[in-house]
């Protein structure tokens, strides 16, 4: 300060005294934009987050649907979730033990009257007896179930390594419901890679796909199944999922995909889940009256003729 004064009184030939005006007014702006910086991210932060919970919301309503649950029961499982906050509602639907904890935690705040315990109730009832629950044979989830079959489709293949080039922070940061959107686009744009697979089994959140030993593409990847066939009961065409590992069977020669569904049409999900119920239901039925079912082409030729 006392500097200041100084050199204020008598400045030095050639210095000019210093504009404290114009250096507090610089030292205000950084301050300034960097609050605006922070206030961008934070804002940036919420929106994403609230993008993702309105896609879980999505998600929950359509499967809420295809289990075949009421208006009113869908808003009361709806309020559960909220109570509980489970953040991602649809969890409810493929858990009893989620389930019933979180009608616990509902219970505690008090937040249910009467009517609202009987829909509890019926809720319960419905998704413990319906076919999307258990398989008693194998003592999982039939949701999550798969069912051997041999169907020849096509993909069309997106690189998630050319997503992450071309989208940058927007792809590694995207729920499932932005990832379809995407790779949708670029396939539409004719960005992606055909390849011919077979599934050799398949569930309502995912396939098993052989591939041969010249499939070109990695674990992220993004791809639409083109074509229909009269053998799949249920329409393929336009279903997009991501490859989450691929293994090699050196005795077939083949690479095997395993793939997860993108979110899909709640019709075509339900159709699989009845597919694969139905599929476990003859498998059962056949174990139960000790008769197996062998392949013609897999017997002997002496008797085969």
């Amino acid at each position: 300060m006392l500097l200041a004064l100084v050199l204020g009184a008598n400045p030095y030939p050639g210095i000019a005294e210093p504009d404290y005006g114009l250096i507090n007014t610089l030292k205000y702006f950084f301050i300034g934009f960097g609050v605006l910086l922070l206030i961008i991210r934070i804002f940036n932060g919420l929106q994403k987050k609230a993008k993702a919970q309105k896609g879980h919301w999505a998600l929950f309503q359509q499967m809420a649907k295809a289990r075949g649950l009421s208006k009113e029961q869908i808003k009361v499982l709806g309020s559960i979730a909220k109570s509980a906050k489970v953040k991602r509602p649809a969890r409810l639907l493929g858990s009893l033990r989620l389930y019933d904890r979180a009608v616990e935690k509902a219970l505690l705040k008090e937040e249910f009257d009467a009517h609202e315990a009987i829909i509890a109730d019926s809720i319960r009832l419905k998704l413990s007896t319906s076919k999307a629950i258990w398989s008693k044979a194998d003592g999982e989830r039939r949701q999550v179930s798969r069912v051997g079959c041999s169907w020849n489709v096509r993909l069309e293949l997106v690189s998630f390594e050319t997503l992450k080039k071309k989208e940058g922070q927007r792809v590694e940061e995207a729920d499932e419901n932005q990832l379809l959107k995407i790779a949708h686009g670029y396939i539409e744009a004719g960005e992606f890679l055909p390849h011919r697979v077979q599934i050799a089994n398949i569930s309502s959140g995912g396939v098993a796909l052989l591939a041969s030993p010249k499939f070109i593409g990695s674990t992220g990847d993004i791809a639409r199944f083109t074509g229909d066939s009269e053998r799949i009961p249920f329409s393929i065409n336009g279903l997009f999922a991501k490859i989450n590992s691929i293994e090699k069977d050196e005795q077939r020669g083949l690479h095997v995909l395993h793939m997860k569904f993108l979110p899909m049409d709640a019709g075509i999900r339900k159709s699989i889940i009845q597919y694969v119920y139905d599929k476990v239901d003859a498998d059962q039925s056949t174990e139960k009256s000790g008769k197996t079912k062998v392949s013609k082409h897999l017997l002997p030729k002496r008797l085969t003729t």
